[in-house]
């Protein structure tokens, strides 16, 4: 891979553009930026599922917070009417114990009038029937005034009589006005507890509402806060990208004057897989080994197998950890493996069988590069080996 040298040519060729952390190792600065920002974007996706999660229960909590509210004016046009009816029940109450007062005292008249007239006669010595003939009178005298006594007698209890039936009706009607103004009471206060349950049902939801919604504005302010490090991270990645892209071509400018390299019979083991030109060598270098060759090539330019072999790897970009299209094939006899890196497509299948020099990929610019290149290892027991010991 082209890292060691992005490295080398950012500190020499371009000197102070790189700058800071860049002049040291802009590969290791680009991975460490890229990792910021794959951060940034995963806590960015985490507050947005967060965000669209609240903002349901926010609306459910405001669609429940309406219907108690509508409940709650229903249960409240409900208990003035109810408070009305019962108003209008003492109002009756009031009516039916002022007519039994009345009738009570009819009723205390009309007993004095009786005893007072019973006194009366009494103390007058009103004659009896017996007195009366030996008077002197007649006998139809006699029966005339005992007519006229009972029919006093008889009116009095009748008057008393009914003065009594209209008390026991008042208060009948008392007593049943009072257990109506009993149970409206009742209805009305089994109303007042149902609006106050809803009012703190109501109290609760908008109480949740209130801590949610600011749940969800600080979670917008640290989304709106990550979007512009993201940005920022964004913009630091490509231009690492561009910077790196620059001296990557500035390489292959500097390396124009030598030979290219040229397929055909090898000097070593292998023969070279690519007609281009070198552009970074094996080893340890700016913290980090790089475990192959570069060459540098036009995008499309065939790749061919360095030897006889077996196909025993092949990955696609998703999964090849940074190789981009990426093909291994075993040489038996030898006990080495060769490696090929970004390729912009195969031309072999895993399990193949190639022969030495057959096009196995096209060179391309696929995982962790920066310019059209081959990635090309030579592995001994997984171990990487300096390809150029075996061309």
């Amino acid at each position: 891979m082209a890292k060691a040298l992005c490295a080398l040519l950012l500190t020499v060729l371009l000197g102070g553009l790189c700058g800071g952390a860049l002049a040291a190792d802009p590969q290791t600065e680009l991975d460490r930026t890229k990792n910021k920002l794959g951060e940034v974007r995963e806590r960015k996706g985490v507050l947005t599922g967060e965000l669209r999660r609240m903002g349901t229960t926010i609306e459910v909590l405001r669609r429940q917070t309406r219907e108690v509210r509508a409940r709650e004016r229903e249960t409240g046009a409900a208990l003035v009417a109810k408070q009305g009816e019962l108003d209008r029940a003492r109002q009756g109450l009031g009516r039916a114990i002022d007519h039994l007062g009345v009738t009570k005292g009819r009723l205390r008249r009309a007993l004095k009038a009786m005893r007072d007239r019973v006194v009366a006669m009494y103390e007058t010595g009103t004659p009896d029937l017996a007195s009366i003939v030996l008077a002197g009178h007649d006998l139809d005298e006699a029966a005339s005034v005992s007519e006229y006594l009972e029919r006093i007698r008889l009116a009095d209890e009748a008057l008393v009589g009914r003065v009594r039936e209209l008390r026991d009706d008042a208060r009948a009607t008392v007593t049943r006005r009072a257990r109506l103004r009993d149970r409206i009471a009742a209805a009305r206060d089994a109303i007042r507890v149902r609006r106050a349950a809803l009012q703190a049902t109501r109290i609760r939801g908008e109480a949740k509402e209130s801590s949610l919604g600011a749940a969800i504005a600080e979670r917008r302010s640290s989304l709106d806060s990550l979007k512009g490090r993201e940005k920022v991270l964004e913009g630091d990645v490509s231009e690492l990208q561009t910077q790196i892209a620059a001296a990557l071509e500035a390489a292959a400018s500097t390396a124009g004057a030598a030979p290219p390299i040229q397929p055909g019979a090898a000097t070593g083991t292998f023969a070279w897989p690519v007609d281009g030109t070198l552009t970074s060598g094996f080893g340890y270098r700016w913290g980090r080994q790089h475990e192959g060759i570069d060459v540098g090539a036009a995008e499309g330019t065939p790749i061919w197998a360095a030897a006889a072999g077996t196909v025993v790897l092949q990955q696609g970009e998703s999964e090849s950890g940074g190789y981009g299209n990426y093909t291994c094939i075993e040489h038996p006899g030898v006990g080495l493996t060769t490696c090929y890196a970004h390729q912009s497509a195969f031309e072999v299948s895993l399990g193949e069988k190639v022969s030495q020099g057959q096009v196995i990929g096209l060179v391309g610019n696929t995982g962790n590069s920066f310019g059209a290149h081959l990635h090309f290892e030579v592995r001994s027991g997984g171990g990487a080996q300096d390809p150029l010991a075996y061309l």
